[in-house]
């Protein structure tokens, strides 16, 4: 056993994650830890996206005091050397949860 088992795992281009279940293990303290890191990975990648929101406009406005020209309203350009982005996370969003997975795929 890896110690990366109880990492969140995320495919790309998707909202949700999961984690492995700790049922096998004989940790009582485990599965309630588990639990709390779903809980915190889903809060972390939604305040995540809103960071990234806040930087964008960030940059539309340090563009307009640069220039003087209010910038097109455009998703910015995506670095091909970078992962591929998500769909942007909201809180309350149930596609972007954290889940801990009963079964071993």
């Amino acid at each position: 056993m890896t110690s990366r088992r109880y990492y969140p795992c995320r495919s790309t281009e998707r909202l949700d994650a999961w984690i492995a279940n700790p049922e096998a293990e004989q940790n009582p303290r485990l599965e309630s830890t588990i639990e709390y890191l779903a809980t915190l990975n889903t809060d972390y990648n939604v305040a995540l996206d809103e960071l990234d929101m806040v930087r964008y406009e960030n940059q539309k406005l340090r563009a307009w005091v640069a220039h003087g020209v209010e910038p097109a309203d455009e998703e910015p350009v995506e670095d091909p050397a970078n992962a591929p982005r998500r769909k942007k996370a909201r809180y309350n969003d149930p596609e972007a949860r954290t889940y801990i997975r009963h079964h071993e795929d």
